[in-house]
């Protein structure tokens, strides 16, 4: 029996914990039952050496250690190939990999690459760019554009962002056609979700499934801290939406 051929690529700037050594950490816990190699991604503009390596050097399976960011776009680029995708959480939210059941301890998931049940997973298109947990415009993408700007990571900082930016967002009127069907809405953020979570179990679509061929369409209507009391029962998701993919 052929043994597999793993690459891990491992981005060390993604999440909070830039103490832990990655490549090391990898490395101690790789297993004798497969092939490996370990390739650090430090810098943006290697990507696409990196992808095109990964994908031209016979491994049967590409691990992306790192957060959510690292994992779309490594995802992105073993399309069309028989290179599975493996997951080692190391950002910030971990939609993905939370969605999927894969354990946040480094040691537990690795464990999982030798005994885990390899799945055909959907995918989501939009402007010819792939997405595999959720996408939207509205609130969340603003949060989600100022984070990939930050300098610093992790839950605190995401937190801080969101609290900040809430206090001055203004909600948009958003105009929809799915199938013909127009809908004209004032929303505080649009979502299509393949998975269910964006992170840090943060549920848009609770009944998002990445197998089901089907996208998950989420509407967050206008929200009030003074008004609401937090309380979103009225106005969280006015209704969800279920898509099949074309």
């Amino acid at each position: 029996m052929n043994r597999k051929k793993i690459a891990f690529v491992i981005n060390p700037k993604s999440g909070n914990d830039k103490k832990t050594d990655r490549v090391k950490l990898i490395q101690s816990l790789l297993s004798d039952t497969y092939d490996s190699e370990l390739i650090p991604w430090r810098e943006v503009e290697d990507r696409d050496e990196i992808f095109r390596y990964v994908t031209s050097n016979g491994f049967d399976m590409a691990v992306a250690v790192g957060g959510d960011g690292t994992v779309s776009q490594l995802a992105d680029a073993l399309c069309g190939t028989a290179i599975a995708l493996g997951i080692v959480p190391f950002g910030s939210g971990n939609g993905l990999a939370r969605h999927l059941g894969i354990p946040i301890k480094t040691s537990e998931a690795m464990k999982l690459l030798e005994t885990g049940v390899v799945i055909k997973m959907d995918r989501g298109r939009i402007n010819n760019r792939s997405f595999f947990c959720t996408a939207g415009v509205g609130f969340d993408a603003r949060i989600g554009k100022l984070f990939a700007e930050s300098k610093t990571r992790g839950f605190w900082t995401y937190g801080t962002m969101t609290i900040s930016e809430f206090r001055s967002y203004k909600s948009e009127t958003y105009f929809i056609d799915i199938d013909g069907k127009k809908i004209e809405r004032n929303a505080f953020l649009l979502t299509l979700a393949n998975a269910g979570q964006y992170g840090n179990n943060a549920w848009i679509a609770p009944k998002a499934n990445v197998t089901d061929e089907i996208l998950h369409f989420s509407i967050l209507l206008p929200l009030s801290l003074v008004e609401h009391d937090w309380n979103y029962q009225k106005n969280v998701l006015e209704k969800t939406g279920h898509f099949p993919f074309p």
